[in-house]
């Protein structure tokens, strides 16, 4: 008769806790997010939403032998089974998740034992009132800890979303910056051609004739190109517009390309990058001194000759004007640039 009595009692508190299950069971589930930007999040709310069906859709612990220890015996069963599930659908990976499943068994099987120690002290004449209170303690405890189950695994999706997305981030600027670097002319290889043009022009118009006549030249024959743009002895024209103007905008080409790729690309060029964008800039500033001397020299030149010869020396006058304004030019934006 207590055998039976306590039979019917197991089989109140089955009964009571599936049906129990089974109603609250879509209370549980995670919704997915819209867009692709959600991907890694959706993944695992998936994975969450497999786990809660499974879990709870399998009554394999209702088939274990009624003892006296049913309660012991079924807080261990439906921890192994919810265990089984994580590990399969990939839910283990989050510790907080895990403890919270383990100290709710924990808890529930040390209840349970006490229940079967009354049980065996008291015999199951008084068991009724200890299976249900253990039901309603289990029950409620339960429901918890799917709640707080269910909070925990959003708020990792959420954390690991944001760190995929980061990375993929990073990953994609760094890919871009490199497709920059192939396509908008980060390598120094030009710098190297423009400095090896730059010498050979230097070089070829430096160069003396071969046929010196030792008895009488003119000394303005004697010298180089360099050397008679230096006196000012080149036309106006060609020093303004050829050398001062055309010249200049050309030579800082390079830099406007650099200046324009920003502080941080400057800081990240290699030491043979920034030894050769220092000469280049060396090379910027003595060919500014020689164009601008040069052109101030032709102007006077100019000035003076068209007074003796009583015309217009306008365009001398406006040669240092504009020679003035280029030189303040520059230095505001040095200035600017290293204040």
């Amino acid at each position: 008769m207590k055998k039976k009595l306590f039979n019917v009692l197991i089989f109140y508190f089955i009964l009571n806790f599936f049906n129990l299950v089974n109603a609250e069971h879509e209370k549980y589930y995670l919704q997915e997010l819209p867009g692709n930007e959600n991907l890694i999040y959706n993944e695992l709310i998936k994975k969450y939403n497999k786990w809660n069906d499974e879990s709870e859709g399998d009554y394999s612990c209702t088939n274990i032998a009624v003892t006296i220890t049913y309660l012991v015996d079924f807080a261990d069963c439906q921890y192994r089974k919810t265990s089984k599930y994580m590990k399969r659908n990939g839910l283990n990976v989050s510790q907080e998740f895990l403890d919270a499943e383990y100290d709710f068994y924990k808890d529930m099987r040390a209840k349970a034992l006490l229940v079967a120690k009354r049980m065996n002290n008291y015999g199951s004449k008084n068991s009724k009132i200890d299976i249900k209170n253990w039901l309603d303690n289990y029950t409620e405890e339960f429901i918890k800890k799917k709640f707080y189950q269910r909070d925990v695994w959003k708020e990792y999706a959420i954390k690991e979303q944001k760190y995929v997305t980061k990375i993929t981030e990073d990953k994609l600027n760094e890919i871009v910056k490199k497709k920059e670097a192939e396509n908008n002319y980060k390598d120094y290889w030009w710098i190297v051609v423009l400095l090896a043009l730059g010498t050979f022009l230097l070089y070829t118009m430096t160069v003396k004739k071969p046929k010196i006549n030792l008895i009488k030249k003119k000394k303005s024959k004697l010298k180089g190109r360099i050397a008679k743009y230096w006196a000012g002895e080149e036309s106006l024209a060609f020093s303004f517009w050829g050398v001062s103007t055309i010249g200049v905008i050309v030579f800082q080409i390079p830099n406007y390309i650099l200046i324009s790729m920003g502080d941080a690309y400057i800081d990240n060029l290699s030491d043979i990058s920034l030894l050769i964008y220092a000469l280049y800039i060396i090379s910027l500033i003595i060919y500014l001194v020689i164009a601008y001397v040069g052109c101030w020299r032709s102007a006077t030149r100019y000035i003076k000759e068209n007074l003796k010869k009583k015309k217009s020396a306008f365009w001398g006058y406006t040669s240092y004007f504009l020679i003035v304004l280029s030189v303040i030019r520059m230095f505001g934006q040095f200035l600017s640039e290293i204040v």
